[in-house]
C-alpha cells in the first residue's frame, strides 16, 4: 500500500467536512482526462462539481436529493440483499453497469445509513471492470477499509490512499485501485 500526498489543485473549492476532500478531487483532475465517463455511487457537493469536468452519472437512495443538482441521477432505494445487506436496489444498479465507465467512485450510502461492502455485489457486472479505476471514499473509517481490503484481493490491483488534510479528520481519504495498464501521471509521495 502507498499512501500519497496531492497538490491542491486551484479549481477544487473546499466543499464541506462531509464532502469527498480537495485533495481526493485533485487527485481525480490529475489521473483522470476530461470528458471521461465516472459513475458516482453516492451523490453530493462532489458529484456537482466533477460534472464541470466529467461526464457523471450519480446513484441516489433518497429521493429528496434526485435531481437537486443539474446532474444525471438514477434513483436506487436502499434494500436489504439476499445477503442480508442493506445497499442500493441490485436490479436498478446493474442496469447502469451495461456501460463503459472510467472510473467508479463509492461514496454512498452513507456510512450511518449502511455498509459499503455492497459494492462487492456488483463487481461481476461491471463492465470492462479490469480498466476501471476504482474509487472508494472515507477509507480512514474502519468499513470503508474493510471494503477496500476486499477489493484489492477480489481485483488483484495496486492501490493508493490519499492523504487529507483539508478535513477536520486529517486522516486518509481516498483509495483507488488503478487498472494494471494505467500511468499515474502526478503524485507526491509522503515523507
Amino acid at each position: 500500500m502507498k499512501t500519497i500526498s496531492c497538490k491542491l489543485d486551484k479549481r477544487v473549492p473546499f466543499l464541506g467536512s462531509s464532502s469527498i476532500s480537495q485533495e481526493s478531487l485533485s487527485y481525480i483532475l490529475q489521473i483522470l482526462p476530461k470528458n471521461k465517463n465516472i459513475l458516482m455511487i453516492g451523490s453530493g457537493k462532489g458529484s456537482l462539481f466533477l460534472s464541470k469536468f466529467y461526464n457523471i452519472l450519480s446513484v441516489e437512495h433518497d429521493e429528496e436529493y434526485i435531481n437537486c443538482h443539474d446532474i444525471k441521477y438514477l434513483y436506487a432505494p436502499l434494500v436489504l440483499s439476499p445477503e442480508n445487506i442493506l445497499w442500493y436496489d441490485l436490479e436498478v444498479i446493474k442496469k447502469c453497469l451495461n456501460k463503459k465507465y472510467d472510473m467508479i467512485i463509492v461514496d454512498g450510502p452513507p456510512g450511518s445509513t449502511s455498509d459499503r461492502i455492497g459494492f462487492l455485489m456488483v463487481l461481476d457486472f461491471i463492465k470492462d471492470l479490469e480498466n476501471t479505476i476504482l474509487v472508494i471514499d472515507d477509507v480512514q473509517r474502519p468499513k470503508e477499509m474493510h471494503l477496500a481490503n476486499s477489493l484489492k484481493q477480489q481485483v488483484e490491483r495496486d492501490f493508493v490512499i490519499v492523504e487529507s488534510f483539508t478535513k477536520n479528520e486529517n486522516m486518509t481519504e481516498l483509495f483507488h485501485f488503478r487498472p494494471p495498464k494505467y500511468k499515474l501521471t502526478a503524485f507526491f509521495e509522503v515523507a
